[in-house]
């Protein structure tokens, strides 16, 4: 089994949605960097990385 740690991010934090709504956000770090540093040290292998703000068509600007 494979678990793959994901990173939600949205104006540049990370964040954590409500049964998927955007505007029940809840912020969790503030540097997506270092939290995918974070499981890298951990032993992650993969991430799930999410684009909240192009997925919701706002603008791609985490990448």
């Amino acid at each position: 089994m494979i678990i793959l740690p994901a990173i939600d991010i949205k104006g540049g934090h990370c964040v954590r949605l409500s049964q998927g709504k955007e505007e029940e956000e809840t912020k969790y770090f503030d540097d997506p960097v270092e939290v995918a540093k974070m499981w890298a040290d951990q032993g992650a292998k993969y991430l799930h990385i999410i684009d909240l703000d192009g997925a919701f068509g706002d603008s791609d600007v985490n990448f």
